[in-house]
């Protein structure tokens, strides 16, 4: 990660622009009461740099254009929860993940699916605040 990266990550204030996102800090703060230090999210990179994940993987290109690696990444034990949203992809990337049998199985088969503004959350049902 670059200086520039770090400074922002730990700013006191928004230093992003959420392109039509609605309610990313709810779903920073329902994260942080949900998973631990050492959990691992998939999850834009925004998202996982305001919870200072920096190891975690992100919604990276390549990942989200193959669904055999979409599914590798939601079924790895070591995924404490998923995050999506229209605004973090195209629509070519969103409707695979929302009209993908093997994705939606694999997502509802290990998390529970809470709707934050424009984000899909997706936390184990142990770890999920009620909404």
């Amino acid at each position: 990660m670059c200086g520039l990266d770090m400074l922002q990550a730990r700013a006191p204030f928004r230093t992003i622009y959420d392109y039509g996102e609605s309610d990313t800090p709810e779903v920073v703060d329902t994260l942080q009461s949900a998973l631990s230090k050492n959990d691992r999210l998939f999850a834009p990179i925004d998202i996982n740099y305001s919870l200072a994940k920096y190891d975690s993987p992100f919604l990276d290109m390549a990942t989200m254009r193959s669904r055999e690696r979409m599914l590798e990444v939601i079924s790895d034990v070591d995924i404490a929860g998923v995050v999506y949203s229209l605004g973090t992809l195209t629509v070519e990337q969103y409707e695979q993940i929302i009209h993908s049998r093997p994705i939606q199985d694999a997502l509802s088969d290990r998390f529970q699916k809470i709707q934050i503004g424009s984000y899909e959350v997706w936390l184990p049902e142990t770890t999920s605040p009620t909404r």
